[in-house]
């Protein structure tokens, strides 16, 4: 398909490539869109010999704010290796407590566990850092909902996954019942799964994996989407330096990056 196309060409190239097949914007289509939109993305800048940013508007920011995970088996824990992390100059962390639960994963230990780790963190870095509380989508509505109240007091950047992302009825239903700040997309595929979520502003950050979402095509049109409703991309990090660049490049151009993942 793509054998003597014109390589400049990238939104008709994307666009050929989704319309162009009959199963559309799953996960494995839009891996593989992805990684031909970043590629043209970074031809592009090397014909022109400028930084990929340039073509995407140029810089909106000087800096990218990037997270770091912090694991730890107990709460005294997590604020130590906390402390390490931000002696090395990271502003911004990621927690997640209750991912490895003894004696299996209990939804109903969930909140308690996630608030005594939350508190023993808040009391070892001050209120001043902010950090995510990372879910991983384990928990219904009902859960999640007494686990963002348990740890509201902490001040969470937001709590990431909190539930499944495929419904965005379950999110009018959490966001009803809790003011902290709300983080999901890593798993949606394309602007049309986002929709919902952002026009009804049912999330406060969208987690944007440029890798499973169609590049940084797509990626670009997601922020403008977010930005009509205040909302701001925490892109998902893919575990590659090719990802962590080419996010690096579309949170360089847009007016709503919050933050960027990074786990070096």
């Amino acid at each position: 398909l793509l054998i003597g196309q014109d390589a400049t060409r990238i939104e008709f190239i994307w666009q050929d490539i989704f319309r162009g097949t009959f199963w559309r914007g799953g996960p494995v289509l839009q891996s593989a869109l992805a990684g031909i939109d970043i590629a043209l993305w970074d031809l592009a800048g090397k014909a022109l010999g400028v930084p990929t940013y340039r073509l995407l508007g140029g810089a909106a920011r000087d800096k990218v704010l990037a997270y770091r995970h912090v694991y730890a088996p107990t709460p005294e824990e997590l604020g130590e290796k906390a402390q390490q992390m931000l002696a090395e100059g990271w502003r911004v962390l990621r927690i997640s407590p209750t991912d490895r639960i003894d004696k299996g994963f209990d939804p109903g230990r969930v909140a308690p566990t996630g608030a005594r780790h939350f508190a023993a963190l808040r009391k070892a870095i001050g209120d001043e850092v902010e950090v995510i509380f990372e879910v991983h989508t384990r928990l219904t509505p009902t859960r999640a909902i007494e686990l963002c109240n348990a740890i509201a007091e902490y001040r969470p950047f937001f709590v990431e996954d909190p539930i499944r992302s495929e419904n965005p009825g379950s999110f009018a239903t959490l966001r009803a019942h809790t003011d902290v700040p709300i983080g999901t997309g890593e798993q949606l595929t394309h602007k049309w799964a986002f929709r919902e979520l952002i026009e009804q502003e049912l999330i406060d950050y969208i987690r944007v994996d440029i890798c499973h979402t169609g590049g940084i095509t797509e990626g670009k049109k997601l922020a403008a989407m977010a930005e009509v409703h205040y909302q701001e991309l925490a892109c998902h990090y893919t575990a590659s330096p090719v990802s962590t660049a080419a996010m690096l490049h579309l949170n360089m151009s847009i007016p709503n990056c919050a933050v960027q993942e990074h786990n070096p």
